[in-house]
């Protein structure tokens, strides 16, 4: 045993030492109905596919939009596609926008390979779930193998290794897969699959039941922009009610500047460049212990087809940060979902 294994192992005894004196002073953070995020983390969505999550939400707004301050106007219909819009008061002028979808594979069929869904992380052996047009439950998991068209061959000095399925022997051409559910809450933090974005639309449900004025997207096909209906929802919403401000409520992750467990993120910039005087307006509103600024230069979010349609509508992206995004265990600190739930609690009271 050299020195490093050994220093390791006494340090790990020191931090048991450490860990059963100081786990009871330890607080433990709850967030209100933890279980509907569970649940909403749960469900098969992956783009262009969210339909599953659509009849969740549906479903769940008949139940209890009674006990809501404000019974909403629900817009669900063929002309939407895979989105759900809940008008909430006379004159809504803010918006926000909260995608359902999950990255993951398509199978492909063609040299049995898997193609992504979103930017997925391949993760070898990650467990993979999806459902044939029957809609029965099929189950297979990522091998990443080299491409078997190149063999051994190397192509520019580089080991090309691409996902393919494990056992494809049951899976039909087209069927979408997505990561197996997995769920694991500590004190302070949830490490999940699809947190990304159901964590926006956990917080959506969470803030309709207090909100009088305003209104909720619930949007499909985010993590492929290409499948997306955001345009057309804001010339939709524009036409109807003249809105003013769009917020998208997303996930990020850490950068340099911008640390979990510090609050949630408004983003300056991602590929597209936001209108200066309206986030500094946003700013002046929050709390500066509760947020966060990001600087990207790529990336992007529902906000490409509110920006790049022609209405005159402000945008704003306010993101709760989590680690090992687009991956199965994607972390997450319950100080920031908090975090981003009293941010836009604010922003719709006060925009």
């Amino acid at each position: 045993m050299n020195y490093k294994n050994k220093k390791n192992i006494n340090t790990q005894k020191n931090k048991k030492r450490f860990n059963s004196k100081t786990r009871k002073n330890q607080k433990r953070v709850e967030i209100p109905k933890v279980s509907l995020l569970k649940q909403l983390c749960s469900i098969h969505s992956p783009s262009g596919q969210e339909e599953k999550t659509m009849e969740f939400l549906v479903d769940y707004v008949k139940k209890h939009k009674r006990s809501w301050a404000v019974q909403p106007k629900v817009i669900h219909n063929d002309d939407l596609k895979n989105n759900l819009i809940l008008v909430f008061g006379k004159n809504p002028k803010n918006v926000i926008m909260m995608h359902m979808d999950s990255i993951g594979y398509i199978y492909t069929g063609e040299n049995n390979k898997l193609y992504r869904i979103g930017g997925v992380e391949h993760i070898n052996k990650a467990n993979l779930r999806g459902f044939t047009r029957e809609n029965k439950e099929l189950y297979t998991e990522v091998k990443m193998k080299k491409d078997i068209n190149n063999g051994n061959n190397n192509n520019n000095g580089f080991n090309h290794k691409y996902p393919y399925p494990n056992k494809s022997d049951n899976i039909p051409i087209g069927t979408n897969l997505t990561f197996v559910p997995q769920w694991k809450e500590t004190d302070k933090a949830i490490i999940a699959s699809s947190l990304d974005n159901k964590v926006g639309v956990y917080l959506g449900l969470l803030l309709a039941k207090t909100l009088t004025s305003g209104i909720l997207v619930f949007t499909g096909g985010e993590e492929e922009p290409h499948a997306n209906s955001i345009k057309y929802i804001t010339k939709l919403l524009y036409d109807t009610y003249k809105i003013k401000n769009v917020i998208v409520m997303d996930t990020t992750t850490p950068t340099e500047t911008t640390k979990k467990g510090r609050g949630s993120t408004i983003v300056f910039r991602d590929y597209f460049l936001y209108k200066r005087a309206f986030l500094d307006h946003v700013l002046s509103l929050l709390p500066k212990k509760e947020v966060q600024i990001e600087v990207g230069i790529f990336g992007s979010s529902d906000m490409d087809g509110v920006l790049s349609s022609p209405y005159p509508i402000n945008g704003a992206f306010l993101g709760t940060i989590l680690s090992n995004i687009h991956s199965n265990k994607e972390h997450i600190y319950k100080t920031d979902i908090l975090s981003t739930l009293k941010n836009i609690r604010i922003l719709m009271n006060k925009l």
